[in-house]
This record gives C-alpha cells, structure tokens and sequence, in this order.
C-alpha cells in the first residue's frame, strides 16, 4: 500500500518544487503488525556533504522516505518508517537524523474594543528619546517569521515584502489567516499615521514577512531553520521569532548559529509558560530572550523567567490590529518581542556597521546579570544613545573638580585650582577616595578616604578624626553643612555621623545608628535644599530614607532590575533630587504632593556601567562625568564623551560656582 503524496502549495519557491519533484513515486510501504502502514514521524536527515536540493531529495527517496522540504544545502526534512529512518542512520552519506520538533507561538490574548492607551509601551521604552536620533531607515529589513504579515494594514502599507521562500508545512497560502504575525509586526513597525491609533517602535524600516506558522500558530522546527536562510538571505539586519517550544533542536540552533555569523541580531519570545525552563529558540546562545513586562516594569506572571532571559518589555494591554480590521489589547510575550526587536532596528538605522553581538548587548544581557536579579524594561533610548566608534565628542560643559581614586583633585572648565593640598595625588596607586564636599563658597574642601579619615585642601578648616568607625572599606559619602558648622559622614551600613571642623565639636549625628547593619548598601546622601540637618540616605538599589526630619520621597522605590545608583544629584531649583545610575540616567525623586516638573533626564551616550557623578544646572542642563572623566552631555545632540584618563579613575565630581 502506498502512502499519498503531499501535494505542495504552489509558488513556494523554486527550491520546494524540486524537493517535491525528485525522483518517481517512492516505493511501496512495508506492512505493519497489524496489515495496516508502519507508524511515521518527521525527522531531518543532515548529510556529510551539501548538495542541490533535488539530489538531496533523491538520496532520500533511495531509502524510501518522503522528503518534505529543504532546510538548507545540506538539511532536508523527511517522512520516514522507523524502518527508512533506521537505513538512512545507516547511510555513509548521512551524519544524522534528528526528530524534528515542534514549536508553537507564543499565545496573544486579545480583549477586543476602542481602546484609549494601549500605546503606553511606546513610551515606557523610552521611545521618545530613541526617536530623537532616527524612527528608522527604509534600508534597514526588519524579518517576522511567524504565520505571515498582511501587507495591506494601513499601518504597513508598502513597507512589507513576502518572502516566497518561506512556507509552513501545513500551510497553503502566504498569508496571515490567524493575526498572530500582523500583530508583532504592528508592534515592531507600524507607521504613526493610521487613523486607527495602532503605531509601532520603528516605522521607518522595511517589513519581511516570513511564513514559518501554519494557519494554527503551529510549526516544524525545519521550517523555522529553513525561514532564518531564507530572512537572511533576503537582507533581514534583525529577525523577530514569537513562538517557542522545549526542545533545543540542533537544527535550528545551526541556522541560529548561522544567522549569527552573518551578522544578524536576533529576537525572540520567552514564552507564556510561568516557570523558568529554556524554551528556544529565545534560549540559543546569541538570541535576545524577551520576557513580558507589566505597567510597573515588573515581570508578568505568565512570562518565563530565568537567567536565560535578557530583557523585558511590555507585555500587556498592548494596541494591535484584529485579522479582519478592528483594535484590540494585546498581552503576552509575543507582543512582547518586537518592542526589542524594534529597538535593534533602530540602532541598525543609526549605527549600521555595529556587530550583532554588540546590537544584542545593548538590548539585554543575562549574561552578564548578577544571579537572582531580574531582567531589565527594554529602553531603546539608552540603546540608540550608545557611544558608537566615530561618534562626535561632546563638548566639555562642567565646571568643577573632579576627585580620582588616588585622592588627587583635578580641576575643569575652568574652575580655579584646588589650592594648597589639592592637586596631589594622597594615596598613590590606591583606589581610596570615596567623597568629596566643598566648603561655603566653593574654593575650599575636603576629601574622604575609605577609611572614614576627612583631609582638608584650599585652605578649609582641618576636620576631626571620626572615632567609632569599623576598620576597612567603611566610607561611602561626604556632604558640608551649608551653615559652615561641620561635616556629615555616610558610612557603608547607612549611618551618617558628625565630623567636627577646626577643633569645634561635631554636629550631633542625624542618623547615628546604621540602617542596614553589618552590610555595605549606602551609596550617597545628601542634604535637603535649605537645611543644614535633614537629607536622604542612597541605597545601591536606588531607594531613599530619610534623616534628620527629611519628607520621604516619591517615586520612593528601587530603580528595577540590575540598575545600579551610585550619586544623589540636588536639584538647584530645590523640587528634589536626582538618583543617577551607572548608565547615566538620572531618576527624579521629589517631595509627595511636590513640583511635578522635575524632569527624567539622560546622558546622551555613556559606556555600560561608566557613570561616576553628574552636574545639573537650574535649567535642567548639563552632563554626566564617567570614570574615564569624560563628559557627556544631558538631553543633548548624541555625542560621545572624550576621556580624559584610560580607566576607571574617576570616584566624584563638584560643581565650582
């Protein structure tokens, strides 16, 4: 009894049509146990040597299977008996035969209406600032392989090439029966001008549609492989994959893997599957996982999770378009994906010649993220702003001094110089500085070594010794009181203690006993404008406590993620503080019920982790210093930071009136 053929959609691609037209009609099916057909399963078969498709489909068919489709110059999915697949493992021409699996897209729940704001995920990746620098280039190629794009969506019109090379097996047409991939490309790149309100991150970049789903939201891993060398071929800068499945088949990690190697950055979906088992291909080394992100940043409930994942982004109540026509809400890890996928098209537009794995860095890294700490809310700002090679220098704006590691004062933009006991270097060759405060009027001051000793320079008042200190790494911040009545001291475990001046007594200690007992957590403090006494204590996490009759401020919470805070910047206009992390973005914190116009503000570009201090003029400019001592500018034209040393030397920095 003989199996029937598969009959092939047609124009598909050359390439199918000669895996379907191979060879006669294969041989007759030996009988199972029970007279009827032995039992197949879909495996693919990897030859030694690449070869033309209608002869690697030919080799199959000598062993009686059913060749399928062509994955690539040495791939070709097959149907096979367990006895064909037992003669093609005995092939001398074969290096293997694998199952192919299964992969599904990841589930989108839609909530159908006019909704008002599922465009908040524009904005909660920091949309606007990526915009400021380009919304995307028509030369850069933007691949969803899923179950098809429809190129007449308003919202895409004219920006959406079919791929024809690529096709799911179970699958007659090209087109998006299902929504599922019109979707994701909606949320990568939808133009801003439909009058539907459905707009994406990137909708200056060109769409390929990539049909690797069959009209069910359900594929072959061969498929999948296949699409990628079909995308990449085709020009693709970034391919977007919101689907997932268990298995790390080897097949698809080749194409990955090969994908990679010409450059492409690749995105995917984590998966809707709560718990933390890698599911590919988000999973393959190289590929940017993306987990669902709630309004708050917060990971969702359903997302996978795990250190394989990379970043988060919106996966809620985000705006897409129904198959037919309509709007509807959108919540998963599918829409998910193309927000970072979007933002690699971005950067692609800007920066075309950045390598892949760069590209991949800047959108996410669990890597390189500590153990337990969550993913990061995607910000394509941060990611656009990056300082690329050849980059314009930012000019040099602060005018202050610098303090670096061994102790030594350096001072900029012409601020005067730091006078008697300044300039040298107090500990050469160590890393000790740890705070710096200039007296009332700025020309004098005082250093701190991590030690907790104070040392005086421009002809300040001597400070005295700081008794009651743990031996070791203790000292984390230094500010003056603006009276002029003493120093106050921030020690690693939160306690702020008094440092008398000129042989007068110390002001009482604000918060004398240690908020965070035995651990080294405190970063920063500083004093609330107007008072000599009340102030805030930073956390590394990016939290504030109160001293000294301080209000509490709001947002009062931890910065998110892996995001570090290393300075507490006053806002000269006295509506509240700054919290500035090492990427150089400062959050704003102000009183409840206080000033909303304290602005989020970011350095244009700032190497990963480089952020040292940063001067914020009554105007809102002014820039980041890093701990090369470059300087770059807030809010500014992107401009990349000029060093002025070759490492990590830079510890705090002041502004000079």
């Amino acid at each position: 009894m003989r199996r029937p053929r598969l009959r092939l959609a047609a124009g598909l691609g050359a390439s199918l049509a000669l895996v379907a037209a191979a060879g006669a009609a294969g041989p007759a099916r030996p009988a199972g146990a029970d007279g009827g057909e032995e039992p197949l399963r879909r495996v693919v078969v990897t030859f030694e040597r690449p070869a033309a498709p209608a002869d690697l489909a030919a080799d199959v068919r000598r062993a009686g299977g059913e060749p399928l489709r062509w994955v690539d110059p040495r791939r070709v999915a097959v149907l096979v008996t367990p006895a064909e697949e037992a003669a093609l493992r005995a092939d001398p021409a074969v290096g293997s035969v694998t199952a192919d699996r299964r992969v599904v897209a990841s589930p989108v729940v839609r909530v159908s209406g006019t909704p008002v704001d599922g465009r908040w995920g524009l904005v909660a990746v920091d949309g606007p600032r990526a915009w400021g620098v380009t919304a995307g280039r028509p030369t850069v190629a933007l691949a969803v392989l899923d179950g098809g794009v429809d190129p007449t969506l308003p919202a895409l019109v004219g920006r959406v090439d079919v791929l024809r090379g690529c096709r799911a097996t179970n699958s007659r047409t090209l087109d998006d029966v299902q929504g599922h991939g019109t979707a994701v490309a909606a949320v990568a790149a939808a133009g801003w001008g439909d009058p539907s309100g459905v707009a994406g991150l990137a909708p200056g970049v060109r769409v390929l549609s990539c049909k690797v789903l069959d009209d069910l939201g359900r594929g072959w891993s061969s498929d999948v492989a296949a699409g990628l060398r079909v995308a990449v071929d085709a020009g693709a800068a970034v391919i977007n994959m919101s689907f997932n499945g268990p298995d790390d088949d080897p097949v698809l990690a080749a194409a990955v893997a090969d994908a990679r190697a010409r450059g492409v950055v690749l995105v995917a979906a984590a998966g809707n599957t709560v718990g933390d088992v890698p599911q590919y291909p988000a999973a393959h080394p190289g590929v940017v996982a993306v987990g669902a992100a709630d309004r708050d940043g917060s990971l969702l409930w359903f997302s996978a999770r795990g250190a394989w994942v990379d970043v988060l982004a919106p996966g809620r109540d985000v705006l897409v378009p129904e198959p037919g026509g309509g709007l509807a809400l959108a919540s998963g890890t599918s829409v998910a994906a193309p927000f970072v996928a979007g933002a690699a098209a971005l950067v692609r537009s800007w920066a075309a010649a950045l390598p892949a794995a760069v590209v991949a860095g800047l959108l996410g890294d669990g890597a390189a993220r500590p153990a337990g700490v969550p993913p990061e809310l995607l910000s394509a700002g941060d990611a656009v702003r990056f300082p690329y090679p050849g980059m314009a220098a930012c000019p040099r704006t602060v005018r202050g001094l610098l303090l670096l590691a061994d102790g030594s004062l350096v001072a900029v933009g012409g601020a005067p110089d730091p006078g008697p006991g300044g300039a040298a270097a107090r500990w050469p060759g160590e890393d000790r500085a740890r705070g710096l405060a200039l007296a009332p009027g700025g020309a004098a001051g005082w250093v701190l070594d991590a030690g907790g000793a104070v040392d005086a320079f421009g002809g300040a008042p001597p400070a005295s010794p700081v008794g009651g200190l743990p031996a070791g790494d203790v000292a984390r911040g230094l500010v003056a009181r603006p009276d002029g009545a003493g120093l106050y001291l921030l020690t690693a475990d939160g306690a702020v203690r008094g440092v008398g001046l000129g042989g007068a007594p110390a002001p009482q200690a604000p918060r004398p006993d240690p908020i965070w007992p035995g651990l080294d957590v405190a970063r920063d403090l500083a004093l609330a404008p107007g008072s000599a006494t009340a102030g805030w204590v930073l956390a590394a996490d990016g939290s504030l406590t109160p001293f000294g009759g301080a209000p509490p401020l709001v947002p009062s919470g931890a910065l998110g993620g892996a995001r570090r805070a290393v300075r507490l910047v006053v806002d000269p206009g006295g509506r509240g503080v700054w919290v500035l992390d090492t990427t150089g973005r400062l959050h704003p914190r102000r009183p409840e019920g206080g000033s909303a116009g304290l602005p989020r503000l970011a350095a244009s570009s700032v190497p990963v982790g480089g952020a040292r201090g940063a001067v914020v003029g009554a105007d809102g400019s002014g820039a980041v210093v890093t701990a090369a001592g470059a300087e770059v500018v807030l809010e500014g034209p992107l401009c990349g930071g000029a060093p002025r040393w070759g490492g990590d030397v830079v510890r705090a920095v002041v502004a000079v009136p």
